[in-house]
């Protein structure tokens, strides 16, 4: 079931990390009028942008294997942002477009497996 969120309430869906659950993120969601969504616990198969990260960070180590050994100062994290966005740009739309289509199985799959995970 779905956070109603009134009139002006934005639904919001996010994992279940206990880092999405904390007092502090739901307090800032909840302060900008965001409403999380109620999302069952074990349905990391529903969610394609979890594939997503997955391919960006192969294409980031793939264009830049040295991106592991950057350093935590602002130039780094500018070239870190950099290969990343070259990264994003690389990922293949049909990659995408193929993810949400392969969504109606996904959702079969979830269900016949009652919330847990799947083989996708």
């Amino acid at each position: 079931m779905l956070n109603s969120g009134g009139a002006d309430g934005r639904l919001f869906q996010q994992d279940g990390a206990s880092i999405h659950r904390s007092g502090d993120s739901l307090g800032y969601l909840a302060s900008h009028g965001i409403v999380p969504i109620d999302w069952p616990p074990y349905s990391l198969d529903l969610n394609p942008i979890e594939h997503v990260w997955k391919r960006l960070k192969e294409l980031v180590y793939q264009l830049h294997p040295e991106f592991e050994d950057l350093k935590e100062n602002e130039a780094d994290r500018e070239l870190a942002k950099a290969w990343i966005k070259e990264a994003w740009d690389a990922i293949d739309p049909d990659f995408i477009g193929g993810l949400l289509d392969s969504i109606p199985r996904r959702r079969l799959a979830v269900r016949r497996a009652r919330g847990w995970y799947t083989k996708y």
